[in-house]
């Protein structure tokens, strides 16, 4: 199961990778959040839309994972028939094809499951299937020193990570949990891989 961070990490930045480098892609206003920077270039440089964002946060040891932004159920997402919440994204691209980026949402779908009892190696096979123990609407923030398909344009390491919070109810409506996750990932100039962290936290 170790690899599945990486590749929910990846599929995130696949979702939205079309959006910064495609030249015809609007670029609409930035939210308030995002401080007084402008939404379009300009000299800044710094590019601001909303896309579609999801991921998921894996953790070994207490075997849950937390998928994030997906709004359907997980059947339908495997099947094709899946739905997406927003996010707003800053992208700010560099020389040598490095792109810095602040993903971040306050109302993405938030689905915690538990690890199957044997993996079969892939999400949908894992997952699709499984019940959700809670579900509900949480924030997050995602930060990545270089938003590329390699993650390693340039030379330098890739840190990227992402921390969320929440409050889920399990599928009666009989009880609520506080959720917070994050995970912690670095690949090297070499494309070696670290998982420095991934965690899934309930709480009453």
């Amino acid at each position: 199961m170790r690899t599945l961070p990486l590749i929910a990490a990846l599929a995130g930045m696949t979702m939205v990778l079309g959006s910064c480098t495609e030249s015809t892609s609007p670029i609409r206003d930035a939210p308030p959040e995002f401080g007084a920077a402008p939404a379009s270039p300009g000299k800044s440089g710094i590019f601001r839309f909303q896309d579609i964002y999801f991921d998921a946060i894996f953790d070994d040891n207490a075997r849950l994972v937390a998928v994030i932004g997906i709004s359907s159920s997980i059947a339908d997402f495997c099947g094709g028939l899946d739905a997406f919440d927003f996010a707003d994204l800053q992208l700010k691209p560099h020389q040598l094809g490095e792109v810095n980026s602040l993903v971040r949402s306050g109302a993405s779908t938030v689905q915690v499951m538990a690890y199957p009892a044997v993996s079969q190696g892939d999400f949908c096979l894992d997952f699709a299937g499984a019940p959700v123990l809670y579900r509900g609407i949480g924030s997050f923030t995602r930060t990545d020193n270089n938003f590329t398909p390699t993650g390693t344009d340039g030379g330098r390491a890739d840190s990227f990570g992402l921390t969320a919070t929440g409050r889920l109810t399990n599928p009666a409506g009989t009880k609520m949990v506080s959720f917070n996750g994050a995970y912690r990932l670095l690949i090297s100039p070499q494309d070696e891989f670290t998982q420095v962290l991934s965690k899934v936290n309930l709480s009453r």
